[in-house]
């Protein structure tokens, strides 16, 4: 039988009496019969949900019912159309569940009421504990967060200068979770209160501590925000060090000698300033005694590598004369199967060391000629040669206005032309007796 009103939901479990009972029957002429016959009549109900459940909603809303609710179960409201609010539900919002910003629902409904306005809602905060407690005081929470989703704020632009640590230079351009390092188990405190009392705070010591001690491993005494590279250290501030930079060395990139051969690593602690710590001994330790007192700088400076200024007298060789114009590798030859190192240490002091005896060992005493009896380091020419001292053969009357050559003739010995300076005949007639021949 046809009635108008299908038994749905909720409805179809309700026993009959609990609608058709006088109480709920308007017409008079109904409920009369009613009560004479208590069912002899099923006439005189109304459709509306009101003529059987009492409004909780107290009249607020002009709205049939069935708008929001289901005869599938009143407390399953998924038909309310909340964009029609003051307060649309957008992203996550519209997952949530009503009693979850409607928390009075439970309490009301037990009171047989229930009411649905809600705290002041122009900001998160009325549902939401913000973190930031008085950090970002008077910033409304979608100035930086959306309804998407609360970590979106990642994506949106916020001014940094809001908070105790400023962004310059390159950190402008990093992503905020470059910094604040979100996972789903971190607290909130953990992805933005972060510290940044030091450069290290986040990022790695890349001098593995060699600044502490002086410097704090505060890196904005070399380093800018600007770019991590080029150092701001200046040759003037290595200067106020224990190894100022000078000559050649001011020409040198830092890497040079700041960077470890062996592990790739850059080091700016040395266990000495000694110049054996960057440069090799091309000497071979031959000045390992000097060196012990010293550095390369007894004989060099930093202006030039070769430009070594040595006081020769100290080596009991003094350089006199023609010596002293002559080349450091005139003398100085490489040592024989040494590779490239000059030969420094003990070479003989004798002539005939450099110098080829051009009297073919005329003069020689026990297989050693002694040049400096006769010659100078002034000149090879000007002789000390004393006549009358050092030979057999005084020169005496018309013999000293004899030119040498008329009697030390020259000849040829093992190929080499030389002046026969000794053995000499001495008699008269060895040379008078040519002449008068002739």
């Amino acid at each position: 039988m046809w009635t108008g009103f299908e038994l749905t939901g909720k409805h179809s479990g309700v026993a009959c009496e609990k609608c058709h009972a006088e109480k709920f029957i308007n017409d008079a002429v109904v409920r009369k019969k009613m009560t004479d016959a208590p069912h002899g009549t099923y006439l005189g109900l109304d459709h509306a949900c009101r003529s059987c459940h009492q409004d909780v909603h107290n009249g607020k809303f002009k709205e049939e019912c069935g708008s929001c609710h289901s005869p599938a179960g009143w407390t399953k409201v998924n038909k309310f159309d909340h964009s029609k609010t003051k307060f649309p539900l957008e992203g996550k919002h519209a997952q949530v569940g009503c009693v979850k910003c409607h928390p009075s629902f439970d309490d009301q409904r037990k009171k047989g009421e229930e009411k649905f306005h809600t705290a002041g809602f122009a900001d998160c905060t009325p549902c939401h504990n913000s973190p930031h407690k008085f950090q970002l005081q008077g910033r409304d929470c979608k100035s930086c967060h959306k309804p998407t989703a609360w970590r979106s704020a990642l994506s949106v632009s916020f001014d940094h200068n809001l908070t105790s640590y400023k962004l310059t230079g390159r950190h402008r351009s990093l992503r905020c979770e470059q910094c604040h390092r979100v996972t789903e188990t971190s607290e909130f405190k953990k992805w933005f209160f972060i510290s940044f009392k030091q450069c290290t705070d986040c990022h790695a010591d890349k001098h593995d501590g060699e600044f502490i001690d002086r410097y704090q491993n505060d890196c904005a005494v070399c380093h800018t925000e600007s770019s991590f590279k080029p150092s701001m250290f200046t040759t003037e501030r290595h200067n106020q060090g224990k190894f100022s930079l000078t000559g050649a060395h001011r020409a040198i990139v830092c890497a040079a000698c700041h960077v470890n051969e062996t592990t790739g690593k850059n080091r700016f602690r040395f266990s000495s300033i000694r110049c054996s710590v960057c440069h090799a001994d091309v000497h071979n330790g031959q000045f390992a005694s000097i060196m012990k007192d010293g550095s390369c700088e007894k004989c060099h400076t930093t202006e030039r590598w070769n430009l070594a200024v040595y006081d020769h007298s100290l080596t009991g060789f003094a350089l006199t004369g023609t010596h002293r114009s002559i080349s450091c590798a005139g003398c100085h030859k490489n040592v024989q199967g040494g590779g490239t190192a000059v030969q420094f240490q003990k070479l003989p002091a004798e002539c005939e060391t450099c110098h080829p005896d051009k009297h073919a060992g005329q003069f020689a005493a026990e297989g050693k000629t002694s040049c400096n009896v006769c010659h100078v380091p002034k000149g090879w020419k000007d002789l000390i040669f004393n006549h009358e001292s050092q030979s057999s053969f005084a020169l005496q009357g018309a013999h000293k206005k004899v030119l040498c050559g008329q009697c030390h003739y020259t000849e040829t010995i093992a190929g080499m032309m030389i002046v026969r300076y000794k053995p000499l005949k001495q008699r008269c007639e060895s040379c008078h007796q040519k002449k008068e021949d002739g």
